[in-house]
């Protein structure tokens, strides 16, 4: 992991974010794990990784993502959905549209998109069943079921050095899983927080410290804000 003295800007826009997290890990080796990963190329966290040598796990329940995954992409593909330990197993219903899809819709949702039944895993399973001893980062992005996912993640075990969780829905109770898995928050880059191990060592100045309260803080009430609005706007 690079480190260069104290991290005096600590949120970033998302078109700095794979430059940021290569010089995060600064190698061209390692284990990603990508929840989510939906495009084997847009928005991908972890395309730019592969093709520097990086080898990993993408995870997509959609069919036909899952399928075009496979075809352009060199990592172990799994197409189900990650899933609480209580819900691991059984068919869940995964609502699509226009390249978002969730586990988390309403029934009137549902008119507008594409329902299909998936099946489900913990992410630990998914893991042990490509057979890795380690991983170095993983990045979820499931549209509100983040901290669903980390229920099903033996942080003790994989421990891996970045973990980039989308920070858009439920980040109150996904920060206090990552908090009692010894995880801390250190970075922001467009909707993904940065959480690492907290004896990791890594650098976040008082300047870092203070945008991420305010991120965290009376900015997320001002986001949230702005999008009820433009929602009533558009509200016929």
């Amino acid at each position: 992991m690079a480190m260069v003295g104290k991290a005096e800007t600590s949120v970033f826009p998302a078109e700095v974010e794979r430059s940021l997290v290569s010089h995060f890990f600064d190698r061209n080796d390692g284990i990603f794990v990508e929840v989510g990963a939906f495009d084997p190329v847009f928005q991908s966290q972890t395309y730019h990784l592969e093709i520097s040598g990086w080898q990993g796990v993408l995870i997509e329940p959609e069919p036909s993502q899952a399928d075009h995954l496979r075809k352009s992409r060199r990592g172990m593909v799994f197409e189900v959905a990650c899933v609480a330990p209580d819900a691991a197993g059984r068919v869940v219903r995964l609502w699509s549209r226009r390249g978002l899809s969730t586990l988390r819709f309403r029934e009137k949702q549902a008119e507008g998109g594409t329902v299909v039944d998936v099946a489900s895993a913990t992410l630990d399973q998914v893991l042990g069943e490509a057979g890795f001893d380690h991983v170095d980062f993983v990045s979820i992005d499931v549209e509100g079921s983040e901290p669903d996912v980390l229920r099903g993640f033996d942080f003790a075990r994989w421990r891996p050095q970045l973990i980039l969780i989308d920070d858009r829905e439920r980040f109150g109770e996904t920060s206090r899983l990552m908090a009692r898995n010894r995880y801390k928050l250190v970075r922001r880059t467009g909707h993904n927080g940065w959480f690492v191990p907290k004896d990791s060592g890594f650098p976040v100045g008082l300047t870092g410290r203070l945008q991420l309260m305010w991120t965290y803080g009376p900015g997320r009430l001002l986001r949230r804000t702005r999008s009820r609005l433009s929602e009533r706007s558009a509200t016929p």
